[in-house]
């Protein structure tokens, strides 16, 4: 092999070498950014799940109240019922 050949080779074999190292790291933080994604994903979901999950029992307490208000406005409707007869037993709780 003539002697400019052999340094020519091995400066491209210096060169890819570096290239395939950096090329290794881009991949691998590449990896790393795609588990952090995903992880990042995996909390949101979680902590929604967990805010929604706190909060039922009371949601669910709130619209039982909310349907027995109405079912208690719709049988005062139904009935005639005098404002001042409801004023009355309003009075008996106090």
């Amino acid at each position: 092999m003539d002697p400019i050949n052999h340094q020519e080779v091995s400066e491209i074999l210096k060169l890819t070498q570096e290239n395939n190292v950096l090329l290794k790291k881009i991949n691998q933080r590449h990896v790393i950014n795609s588990w952090i994604r995903v992880g990042y994903w995996v909390f949101i979901i979680l902590i929604s799940y967990g805010g929604y999950v706190a909060l039922k029992p009371t949601l669910s307490s709130l619209l039982g109240v909310y349907g027995s208000a109405i079912e208690m406005k719709s049988n005062v409707e139904g009935r005639g019922v005098n404002i001042q007869d409801l004023s009355s037993l309003l009075e008996q709780f106090r």
